[in-house]
């Protein structure tokens, strides 16, 4: 039997008994942890020396049914976020900022609360080589993991290039919509699935094929081993509990072939170049009219950028004409969610545009690529969106505080809005 045929079957093995754990009460997981640990020795043994040494189990306890929040454990299941339920705790600083591990994709995500957040608290990490999806939110200016789950990926490794490869992507993805009951099929997804963007700006610009990578599910009669087309695959019961952390369209899914971690410390400092980064680039954008101003606002587009049909010189002939037509411009932007992946990084943030001549409100992205130690803008897109979100997470940054109102937790976006406004943004 070959290494991997050995990993993959105490795999599954380790699979079965976390899926009878999340089914089991209690007081009878001591039990069942035995049995499943005496039945993984015994297949042990009937393996040859030089096998084992290329295999590793993780031995399953009852600590593994807690929510960890400064080690990562690729075997632990989060208990609480199977039921629902968040736990609540505060987290020591001193202690936490020497050991919390973050992954190094999550640069900055506002720490809102959920009905105040146009973007939501929550980002979905999955690890391609640990096979597992968690949940991390913001809490006190820093990140927390909440849940961590065992996952299936793609049947074959490596990165997805073309379509049919049966390869899971990597990168930086959003959770578009769900899909669930009689047009989905339960054999194949499970009870519920989660569409994602993929393939997006920056799959397109490396000329990747494909679609149709969805988070979703299996019955449970299916083991966590069996390959997938190149979604990522979680049970049945833990898509089930995933609809609180989700905000459609908003709620990013990173997937990396091997999370990097780094210490909060390190990952508030990346948060905090990458918001000043953001103040100089509106800054060159507010006082474009000023020729050493724009210099120095298109100093930060990649000479590949491109957007609304424009290339970079023609982009700034753009605004140096829109500068002269509308007069003194002042623009306003929410604080963002900035993610980041292999030398590529996503800026997302509500931004209010006003002049003398128009004034609108809307979601911009920008998509950054790494120039050595620069960061460059390779694409931007704006949308319109005047729900009471996005006014009430522009009013935030405004005054440094956020206004306590009830307000729905999707803004509408309008295409035919932002068609309009293109021609000024």
């Amino acid at each position: 039997m070959s290494a991997r045929s050995i990993c993959l079957k105490l795999r599954q093995m380790q699979d079965e008994l976390n899926s009878t754990l999340l089914r089991t009460s209690p007081s009878a997981i001591a039990s069942q942890t035995g049995v499943a640990i005496t039945s993984a020795l015994a297949a042990l043994s009937l393996l040859s020396a030089p096998a084992l040494a290329h295999a590793t189990i993780a031995k399953p306890t009852t600590s593994n049914l807690t929510a960890a929040t400064t080690t990562r454990n690729p075997a632990e299941v989060s208990k609480s976020a199977t039921s629902g339920q968040v736990p609540s705790r505060d987290i020591d600083s001193t202690s936490a900022e020497s050991t919390a591990q973050i992954p190094s994709h999550l640069i900055h995500i506002p720490d809102l609360a959920d009905e105040e957040s146009y973007f939501g608290r929550h980002a979905f990490v999955a690890d391609k080589s640990a096979r597992t999806l968690e949940i991390w939110r913001t809490r006190n200016g820093s990140f927390e993991r909440i849940a961590s789950f065992p996952a299936d990926m793609g049947k074959n490794d490596g990165d997805k290039q073309q379509r049919g490869d049966h390869k899971t992507p990597e990168g930086i993805y959003f959770l578009l919509d769900r899909l669930e009951g009689a047009g989905l099929d339960f054999s194949q997804y499970g009870s519920r699935a989660y569409t994602t963007d993929y393939p997006n700006l920056f799959d397109k610009l490396d000329r990747k094929t494909g679609d149709g990578i969805w988070l979703h599910a299996v019955p449970d009669n299916v083991p966590l081993t069996r390959g997938s087309r190149g979604c990522v695959v979680v049970r049945n019961e833990i898509v089930k509990t995933l609809d609180p952390y989700i905000r459609l369209n908003r709620t990013p899914i990173i997937i990396s072939d091997k999370v990097e971690v780094r210490a909060a410390r390190d990952q508030r400092q990346r948060a905090d170049e990458l918001r000043r980064w953001l103040d100089t680039w509106r800054d060159g954008w507010e006082n474009s009219a000023n020729s050493q101003k724009l210099d120095t606002y298109m100093s930060y587009y990649d000479e590949t950028f491109k957007s609304l049909g424009m290339n970079k010189s023609e982009w700034r002939e753009f605004k140096q004409r829109l500068s002269s037509e509308n007069g003194k411009i002042e623009i306003r932007i929410s604080e963002p969610m900035v993610l980041e992946h292999r030398g590529r990084a996503v800026l997302r943030f509500v931004q209010a545009y006003s002049s003398e001549k128009l004034s609108d409100l809307g979601e911009k992205t920008l998509h950054l690529l790494k120039r050595g130690d620069e960061w460059k803008v390779i694409s931007e897109t704006w949308m319109a969106d005047n729900s009471p979100l996005a006014r009430l997470a522009i009013e935030a940054a405004g005054r440094g505080e956020v206004q306590r109102t009830s307000t729905s937790q999707n803004g509408h976006r309008s295409a035919s809005s932002a068609e309009v406004s293109a021609t000024r943004n």
